[in-house]
């Protein structure tokens, strides 16, 4: 039997830490007054004497050019510090459902990496074991069951939505999506900007009902923010639908960047 590889999570480890401190700093140098360069102190322009010059990533550019770019963006600074941060996203750790642990021993043990990739391609549906045991199917983090619809054919059913394709919420609020598949059949939520099943995950796979009804619902949770993507796809049937959710702040709505369009029904977890 093969040993468990016992440093395979140190990678995933020094991946966050290197993310967590490029996003820090990033986010001081953004944040420091100097590095912002107000129209007052923008020096003026004798057109009779052509544009002066400056250097800007190593190119020779019109101060002009900087001058207008902040102009433009102005409106979006802040005086309150982190006034519209979106906020962090819920830590999860072992122990908090079936879900989450089989993630943790996949980078525990280098094995399953399907359950760590949505490019590694899963197991193909065996849907006899998955009718003597639905929730050992269900129980498992396997984004890449998005991709594993059926092939169309005679007799194949096609996805379709039982929800509003679109919705919008704020953070702390929650929307159901459905699909409809066979009754009792498998179907996987992938989003791909953010967490907010009810797992607490970015996947989530469920059983639908008697009536081939299949839902989940996903929250606006902290740290999410802006127009998430979300596919949902089932092995017995054809097609993925495909659904999505843009998360408000709690303290603003602006609505001057997205179409009206959709629903926003709420669902509490």
């Amino acid at each position: 039997m093969n040993e468990p590889k016992q440093n395979s999570i140190a990678p995933l480890v020094i991946v966050g830490v290197v993310t967590v401190a490029l996003v820090a700093i990033g986010g001081y140098m953004a944040s420091r007054p100097e590095m912002r360069l107000a129209q007052e102190d923008a020096p003026d322009v004798d057109s009779s004497k052509g544009p002066e010059m400056t250097m800007v990533g190593g190119v020779m550019r019109p101060v002009s050019d900087i001058k207008r770019i902040w102009d433009r963006d102005e409106k979006y600074e802040v005086d309150q510090d982190f006034a519209l941060f979106p906020g962090k996203t819920p830590g999860l750790k072992e122990g908090d459902n079936p879900a989450v642990d089989s993630i943790l021993e996949a980078a525990r043990t280098g094995s399953n990496p399907e359950r760590l990739n949505p490019f590694v391609k899963p197991e193909p549906f065996d849907r006899l074991a998955y009718e003597q045991d639905p929730d050992a199917y269900v129980s498992l983090h396997v984004p890449g069951r998005v991709w594993q619809s059926a092939q169309p054919g005679e007799g194949v059913p096609v996805l379709k939505a039982a929800s509003e394709h679109r919705h919008r919420v704020k953070q702390g609020e929650a929307v159901r999506l459905s699909v409809k598949t066979l009754p009792g059949m498998p179907v996987t939520f992938v989003s791909f900007d953010s967490a907010g099943f009810e797992n607490g995950l970015a996947v989530i796979s469920v059983s639908a009902d008697e009536n081939g009804i299949a839902s989940a619902n996903f929250a606006g949770v902290s740290g999410t923010m802006g127009l998430i993507n979300i596919l949902a796809a089932s092995p017995v049937a054809t097609e993925r639908v495909r659904f999505g959710v843009y998360v408000d702040f709690p303290i603003t709505q602006s609505t001057s960047s997205i179409p009206e369009s959709g629903s926003s029904t709420e669902a509490s977890l």
